[in-house]
């Protein structure tokens, strides 16, 4: 189905609408997934994945794992951004993890021209979820830091104070790693505001308690 899927979309398309509506789940991902991909890059697929989008928990996460592994592709870019920031928001959390492994997926290299992209991320209900990801990639990435990476750490921020639960905020496993990228924002930036920004947020992570921050800032001051 997989090869045939781009040449002879139109003859597999019953089939694989049939495949949608079955009582198997992995029958219903796996019509969920040639779908998607067709759609990418025939306009006759475009009304079906529309249906695969509009289905079940299963056809949606299998819709969110294809446009998270296409995002670096340049011809289904557009798609994929626009799919991906509208499943960040998705009503089950499985989707909305399967959306948030495009920053795992895509090469260091393009991470930082997706800036519209993570900043979404960041303002959706994936980020508290599934940022770990998107931490790892920014570390791993040997290019400047884009500034809106501060957003990350500013919700996190702000929403543990609005909460006042008093929980510490490291039982947020991922969130030991931000100090790092904060610190190493701060020494690469030239702009004065942002460097301003870097420091309101050290002083949250203070107030909170974030692991690792005091020996960045020793690394700083050398």
């Amino acid at each position: 189905i997989h090869h045939a899927n781009y040449r002879h979309y139109d003859s597999l398309r019953p089939v694989l609408l049939r495949m949608l509506k079955a009582p198997d789940e992995g029958m219903r991902a796996i019509a969920s997934r040639q779908i998607i991909v067709a759609a990418l890059d025939n306009a006759d697929a475009v009304e079906d994945a529309q249906q695969v989008l509009a289905g079940d928990v299963a056809c949606r996460k299998a819709a969110a794992e294809i446009y998270a592994h296409n995002l670096a592709r340049p011809t289904s870019r557009a798609v994929c951004v626009e799919r991906l920031s509208k499943l960040f928001h998705d009503s089950n959390s499985k989707v909305r993890a399967a959306a948030s492994d495009c920053f795992r997926l895509l090469p260091v290299g393009l991470l930082s021209r997706e800036q519209d992209l993570i900043f979404k991320f960041i303002e959706s209900p994936a980020c508290l979820e599934n940022s770990h990801d998107l931490i790892r990639a920014l570390e791993d990435s040997a290019e400047p830091l884009p500034d809106v990476i501060c957003s990350l750490p500013e919700r996190l921020i702000a929403e543990n104070r609005a909460q006042a639960s008093g929980q510490h905020v490291e039982s947020r496993r991922w969130t030991y790693r931000l100090p790092v990228l904060i610190a190493r924002l701060y020494e690469q930036t030239p702009d004065a505001a942002i460097k301003r920004r870097c420091l309101d947020i050290i002083d949250g992570i203070l107030e909170l308690g974030f692991g690792g921050i005091e020996k960045e800032l020793a690394q700083v001051e050398r």
